[in-house]
């Protein structure tokens, strides 16, 4: 989390892991600078929730985040998704079964990272759901976010 980092964390970083340190150290120079904003596709039919915003934000730096409301096909979705990725740093959204069995596939025959499959790291907003009455609509809230950076 770039904002709650001390110089102590950082210098602790750098001695047990140099290669996430230069990483941090890039992230927080952008955040620092307050330009270089990282591009954040959204696909989803419902906006980013400010709470999955600042939590990304406090990861990241700046975000500037574009949504689509995209329609999946049944086949090809990894291209598909691929191709709405161009250009775009970090690529997040609700994605139905035919992306997530297709990721897996490719991951598990491949042995890549999902960056090398879609173009760009993955996240997911996990919600919880609010209680409820039988036949009342369920009203959900941001829990957190799974980030899905790496190939298997």
């Amino acid at each position: 989390m770039i904002n709650n980092l001390t110089i102590d964390d950082l210098l602790k970083l750098q001695e047990k892991n140099p290669e996430l340190f230069k990483k941090v150290i890039k992230q927080v120079k952008k955040y620092l600078k307050g330009g270089d904003k990282v591009k954040v596709l959204w696909i989803s039919r419902h906006p980013l929730s400010n709470e999955a915003r600042k939590e990304l934000e406090n990861k990241y730096g700046p975000i500037e985040v574009d949504q689509v409301n995209a329609t999946f096909p049944t086949h090809n979705t990894i291209e598909y998704v691929r191709g709405l990725a161009k250009g775009y740093d970090l690529i997040g959204g609700v994605f139905p079964a035919q992306f997530w069995g297709e990721l897996i596939n490719l991951l598990l025959r491949k042995r890549v990272s999902i960056k090398e499959l879609i173009g760009a790291p993955l996240f997911i907003v996990i919600s919880a759901p609010a209680p409820a009455n039988e036949r009342e609509l369920r009203k959900f809230s941001f829990s957190h976010i799974i980030y899905l950076e790496e190939g298997i």
